[in-house]
């Protein structure tokens, strides 16, 4: 187990020297602690926490003044918090009442598009890209103690820019451990999102990409168009102008995909055209797609469980269900789901709250951090939901407990307050349907005073809007006990179906980006959309397209 002293020692931005023979247990080993020992580092990197910022403004007022000396003490003493106790904090321009020196400056999206703006110190960056590196190793390796990553490796970042927490764990990577992006970090920074996408893949054709990270439902396009166009054409490109402008690295790259799948006996895939040694995919819907990415590309991707506030915290192996906790991110607690709810109601409610040696398996949890090395949050409600795995589930069912990502509480579509659907149940119901529906966004409605779960959703022509509800409803019914038992116990079908044309968010996204949006405000929410979105969805549904001149 490695001593805070011993993690203290190792914080230095660049490593100096990379040795693959240590560095599989240095970034992974923490996935064979026992719950005890996770549960030790814990204590004292929170204790550690409670001395760093005791001194600040902002510290001194989380703390109600106080220096709890353990564990139990600091739990039974200090509230839970949410973003709203940190606002006036969390600016530039409040700097003085940070608890540490902020190295740089974070944001993401909260709700109405508001940015959450969030200071990372020297020493939390520099883990979160240790624990960014430990994904990496996972992520790629056939086997425990296999590296795969180090110096000069090339990886593939599709994810957001900086100021984004991606953003700038794209550039740490660099600087850190000497990884290279398919693109240049520097080069994709003004980029606008698709078209770095797309960057990307004509990029990676004249190099190698050992990894990839990639919104999962990026993968699964990529890998269809992918595949398609190698099964269909065979190596020839779909125009002579795109013929023309492959070069040799290309064209041989393509040729050997055919010949790699002819040898294998089946259909060229998406797989077949780079030696990638792992993928990772973020979203909701990474488990849900799971068995498509690995159908195109070869192998199934792995997760990482990450936010702004908290960094990485969570990361899967190479052959587990679930993910597992990383202590040395963040002190972690959990709130068990029907406590969670008692808060909603009533906010000066304190719960108690579960610890890593406390946790029920199947579980449903919303999390909770304190941050390490001198971050802010104190007891901070991140707002999301997990469950762990049954132990019949899980592949560690005698270390540490896994972990599901379900969404974020705030997402869920609550039904008449009988049943709340969360994002990755209505992943897998739309998945359940056998139907090809593309882009999707769902709310809550009403109809002469009773309750609408209204689903808006790109389909082709040949799906019908009555199949289409007789399914979903079908599938939520298999996918949500409460679900169901609103229609057998209350006979109410609340399930209504939009369907728009395919390209819809094309639309959206063009139109939101011409008016200058960031990236976050370029697409309808998945859950809990407005109405002002689906509006605009239904309208530039029904625009006619212009005619060519």
């Amino acid at each position: 187990m490695v001593s805070v002293a011993e993690l203290n020692a190792h914080m230095q931005v660049p490593i100096a020297n990379w040795d693959p023979s240590t560095a599989w247990e240095r970034f992974t080993g923490f996935r064979n602690l026992t719950v005890d020992q996770f549960c030790e580092i814990q204590e004292q990197l929170l204790v550690e926490q409670i001395r760093t910022i005791g001194g600040s403004r902002l510290g001194a007022r989380l703390l109600r003044m106080t220096k709890p000396a353990n564990v139990e003490d600091f739990r039974d003493s200090i509230p839970l918090t949410t973003y709203a106790d940190y606002t006036k904090y969390l600016d530039p321009s409040a700097r003085e009442d940070l608890p540490s020196f902020e190295y740089m400056w974070a944001h993401t999206t909260g709700a109405q598009a508001r940015y959450k703006y969030v200071p990372y110190t020297r020493r939390a960056y520099t883990r979160m890209l240790d624990n960014l590196m430990g994904a990496f190793l996972l992520s790629t390796a056939r086997e425990p103690g296999d590296v795969r990553i180090g110096p000069g490796s090339s990886i593939m970042y599709n994810v957001p820019p900086r100021p984004y927490l991606s953003g700038f764990a794209a550039f740490g990577m660099e600087r850190r451990f000497g990884l290279k992006g398919v693109l240049e970090p520097a080069a994709a920074e003004n980029m606008e999102f698709k078209t770095k996408i797309r960057t990307n893949f004509e990029t990676a054709m004249e190099r190698k990409v050992d990894l990839i990270i990639s919104m999962t439902s990026v993968l699964v396009s990529a890998g269809e168009q992918f595949s398609e166009s190698l099964s269909r054409k065979k190596t020839k490109a779909k125009s002579s102008k795109n013929k023309k402008a492959r070069s040799w690295r290309s064209k041989l790259r393509l040729l050997s995909a055919v010949a790699k799948a002819a040898l294998r006996g089946r259909k060229p895939r998406a797989g077949d055209v780079w030696d990638t040694k792992g993928i990772i995919g973020w979203g909701v819907d990474t488990p849900v797609f799971r068995d498509r990415v690995e159908g195109h590309w070869g192998m199934s991707p792995r997760e990482i469980y990450a936010c702004t506030e908290g960094g990485v915290m969570g990361v899967q192996g190479r052959d587990a269900d679930g993910m597992v906790f990383n202590p040395y991110m963040n002190f972690v607690e959990f709130l068990p789901a029907s406590e969670a709810a008692k808060m909603e109601k009533n906010p000066n409610y304190q719960c108690k709250t579960h610890l890593m040696n406390e946790v029920v398996p199947g579980g449903t949890y919303e999390v909770a951090i304190s941050s390490f090395y001198g971050m802010p949050f104190v007891r901070y409600r991140l707002g999301h939901q997990i469950r762990f795995l049954p132990k019949s589930q899980s592949s560690n069912a005698s270390g540490l407990p896994e972990f599901e990502f379900l969404g974020r509480s705030d997402d869920r579509l609550d039904i008449a307050g009988f049943t709340r659907i969360d994002e990755k149940t209505m992943w897998q119901a739309v998945e359940g349907t056998g139907l090809q529906i593309g882009s999707w966004t769902a709310r809550t409605e009403s109809r002469d005073g009773k309750p609408v779960l209204h689903l808006y959703a790109e389909a082709n022509d040949t799906v019908s809007q009555s199949d289409a509800e007789d399914k979903l409803h079908s599938a939520l019914r298999v996918e949500d006990d409460f679900y169901r038992d609103l229609e057998d116990m209350l006979g109410i079908r609340p399930l209504e179906i939009t369907l728009l044309p395919l390209g819809t968010w094309d639309k959206y996204y063009d139109s939101r980006l011409k008016q200058g949006l960031q990236l976050h405000d370029l697409v309808p929410p998945r859950m809990n959309s407005s109405e002002n979105d689906v509006s605009d969805l239904v309208n530039l549904a029904h625009q006619s397209e212009p005619v060519a001149s």
